[in-house]
């Protein structure tokens, strides 16, 4: 079974208050969450996803001329 991160480890993670967790959840800007009681949780696997998709692409190298 893929790990449960708590918001406060997410937000840990990704070197940002959980606030800006929360603020990212509303506006469907986080990686997709579980709410638990009153606590948001996120798969490991959403985690990585998202991160993926977050990352700049490499920058294209042009042979020269």
């Amino acid at each position: 079974m893929d790990e449960l991160l708590p918001v406060e480890e997410f937000a840990a993670e990704v070197k940002v208050a959980v606030q800006t967790v929360y603020n990212w959840h509303t506006a469907g800007k986080a990686p997709r969450a579980h709410r638990i009681g009153r606590r948001l949780f996120f798969r490991r696997s959403d985690i990585d996803r998202w991160l993926i998709g977050r990352a700049e692409p490499e920058p294209s190298v042009r042979p020269a001329s």
